[in-house]
């Protein structure tokens, strides 16, 4: 019988990265999209809580 636990994989690089190291872009452009896209990610987490909220208490 197998087993049903499945093993978790590592989330994958960000994009960027990979697009890093096959087209060679500026660290620093590099960087900046990587805090953004975080940002972004971050800014919606917090929306999507917020609209969750309200709905509950509803």
């Amino acid at each position: 019988m197998p087993c049903s636990r499945t093993r978790s994989r590592p989330p994958p690089p960000p994009s960027y990265l990979i697009y890093f190291s096959v087209q060679p872009l500026p660290m620093s452009l590099v960087i900046r999209q990587i805090i953004g896209d975080g940002l972004i990610l971050i800014v919606l987490g917090i929306a999507t809580a917020f609209m969750h909220r309200n709905a509950a208490e509803a």
